[in-house]
């Protein structure tokens, strides 16, 4: 039986392969309409004001997975803050009980002490 990740990485792929399946044909359609107008376009027209100054795709993802990747360590480590802080409380906690705890005789855990049930009479 496949595993959780084998199984994801193999959807991964068959989406990317979905995608380029439907991709490299839009690619060529849309060279295919420039090449047209181009023909038709006066030589002299404006470029794009700014294009230089767009964001590059592949660096904004990055960036975002760099800032989703510290908040997952982020999160590692105050997950992991707690648990030791949890530790740490329920280890004072034992320590403070401690002194009315029963002591073991020959290395022996203590028995818990159980109270007797009394029987409860309903009354007239």
């Amino acid at each position: 039986m496949p595993s959780i990740t084998d199984t994801l990485s193999s959807l991964q792929a068959q989406v990317l392969d979905v995608l380029k399946t439907v991709q490299e044909p839009t690619v060529d359609a849309v060279e295919k309409v420039v090449e047209t107008l181009d023909g038709y376009l006066p030589e002299d027209r404006p470029a794009l004001p700014f294009a230089e100054n767009l964001p590059n795709p592949v660096d904004s993802i990055d960036k975002a997975f760099g800032y989703a990747e510290q908040f997952v360590d982020g999160q590692h480590e105050f997950v992991k803050a707690i648990l030791r802080n949890q530790r740490d409380f329920a280890k004072a906690i034992v320590q403070a009980v401690a002194p009315v705890l029963p002591v073991a005789i020959d290395g022996k855990p203590a028995q818990p002490v159980v109270a007797k049930a009394t029987k409860v009479t309903k009354a007239a």
